[in-house]
């Protein structure tokens, strides 16, 4: 059976890891940085990268799953690309939206 608690685990620290680093290198690069307006709750600039980490920390805990546990991500028996259809439907609309957004 797979262990789901762990996986989840993985997730938090790998996203945990990459926000905070993408967010020190944002502020070191002045990327993503824009500026303060008079509605914002916040005074100096804050980056708005975090939705890359946490898509990155996603693919990278899906990597890790399908390396060490690969029946872990069958749901259904339908495939797409040998992909279980219901999580490369779901690839699929992340980057999507994480590239429109």
């Amino acid at each position: 059976m797979a262990n789901y608690w762990l996986y989840g685990v993985i997730a938090l620290i790998l996203s945990v890891v990459i926000i905070g680093w993408l967010t020190g290198l944002a502020h070191s690069k002045n990327w993503f940085l824009p500026a303060v307006r008079p509605r914002d709750e916040h005074r100096a600039p804050v980056p708005r990268i975090g939705g890359i980490g946490l898509l990155t920390a996603f693919l990278l805990t899906l990597g890790i799953v399908a390396i060490f546990s690969p029946s872990a991500l069958h749901f259904t028996a339908g495939k797409f690309w040998g992909v279980d259809r219901n999580l490369a439907g779901m690839i699929l609309a992340l980057i999507i939206l994480g590239t429109v957004n």
